[in-house]
């Protein structure tokens, strides 16, 4: 009985943060469609992130949200495992330029284990837990996504996949 409660709980747990991000994701696009039509398609989800087309097939720019904290993002997934690792490093010989346009050093990141492999920056100052702040915490993940998309699209369009 005790592990059926628990899988209960974790269960609830688990709805009740798909809805806060839901509810996050839902006012973020509110902001995000005032400003651009970047997330245009986007429909509001339960899951951390969301994320829109950069025009080359595997490549995927996109936000994320956390407890206390938002990220922005170019995710590299190609469906030839290793592509994903070449379309990088390609991308970080340009690194010096898109940091300089983005004004701050970005992660750039190689997964270990899956294909994935992205450029990231995390934004600190708050996430779906801090609900009186979502405004101003979606104008600055907005700006940052806007500043790292117009930082990197002269460099993603130009690989040839």
């Amino acid at each position: 009985m005790i592990y059926v409660n628990s899988i209960d709980t974790m269960l609830n747990s688990s709805i009740k943060l798909g809805e806060k991000r839901r509810e996050f994701w839902k006012f973020f696009l509110g902001v995000a469609n005032r400003t651009t039509d970047l997330f245009g398609t986007t429909a509001p989800t339960c899951n951390d992130w969301i994320q829109t087309a950069s025009g080359k097939p595997g490549l995927y720019y996109a936000c994320k949200v956390a407890a206390n904290d938002t990220k922005v993002m170019l995710n590299i997934t190609r469906a030839k495992f290793g592509d994903e690792k070449q379309v990088l490093d390609r991308l970080k010989e340009y690194r010096a330029g898109v940091e300089a346009s983005f004004g701050r050093p970005l992660e750039w990141f190689q997964g270990r284990k899956g294909p994935i492999c992205r450029v990231m920056k995390v934004l600190p100052g708050g996430g779906y837990r801090n609900r009186d702040d979502w405004e101003t915490i979606s104008r600055a993940t907005i700006k940052a996504m806007l500043r790292l998309k117009s930082a990197l699209d002269p460099y993603v369009r130009s690989i040839k996949l």
